[in-house]
């Protein structure tokens, strides 16, 4: 399930342009450069976040070490609203795959804007009940998932992320075979091997400084049906 790249316009839906001014004016601006971590797994959460340029990354550490990403969230979509709403320590850990430009709102700022205008309370439940739904939607066993499917989740929500992806096809750019890998949660020599299997099969193809994904629906079926 993708999530819309319209998350931060739905908190804003049928606001007055007075509610909406006095919503941005508690956003205050960061700048992140590539693989600079936003916040980490276990920090308290004091804010949540808004991507206004570029992609980000979440993942989880399990006990045993081993590292999986759970999506990658690109600009209009919220980081870290559950967490923030709930005043609960972050499940995963965030980091930027290229530089980003972000908003942050502070927890006690979104308290009293929920409280002083209903509307907006109603805009942030709306996300949140969104957030939910696409956190279940992925919860499947991705820690069982083959080497192909790990590889395949992490290109199709990279794809997603494409700020040209026109519904059907999708570039990847900027993205490094060792980085797929680690995203994957998977060795660079088996990242190297599915991708390639990828490619013999029509599903990605090689681009300079990059990958296209000719049928982005295709390669989200191919984790979907438990490859």
């Amino acid at each position: 399930m993708a999530l819309p790249h319209t998350a931060f316009s739905l908190l804003f839906e049928r606001l007055s342009d007075t509610q909406a001014r006095a919503v941005l004016d508690r956003m205050t601006a960061r700048e992140l450069a590539r693989g600079q971590g936003l916040f980490a797994q276990g920090d308290p959460s004091p804010r949540l976040w808004v991507i206004r340029a570029g992609r980000l990354r979440t993942y989880h550490l399990a006990p045993s070490g081993e590292e999986f990403t759970t999506a990658v969230w690109t600009s209009g979509q919220t980081l870290g609203l559950l967490s923030t709403l709930l005043d609960q320590p972050r499940a995963i850990s965030c980091e930027a795959l290229e530089p980003a430009s972000l908003l942050a709102m502070e927890r006690a700022d979104l308290l009293a804007l929920m409280e002083a205008v209903p509307v907006f309370a109603i805009n942030v439940a709306r996300v949140a009940a969104m957030l939910a739904t696409h956190s279940i939607a992925r919860a499947g066993p991705r820690v069982l998932d083959s080497a192909t499917a790990k590889l395949a989740r992490i290109l199709h929500d990279l794809a997603l992320a494409d700020p040209g992806y026109d519904g059907h096809g999708a570039e990847i750019a900027g993205v490094t075979r060792a980085d797929l890998a680690k995203m994957a949660g998977i060795s660079r020599t088996w990242a190297s091997l599915r991708l390639a299997a990828l490619e013999r099969a029509g599903l990605v193809l090689r681009r300079r400084g990059g990958l296209r994904v000719p049928d982005v629906a295709r390669l989200a079926r191919l984790y979907s049906d438990g490859y």
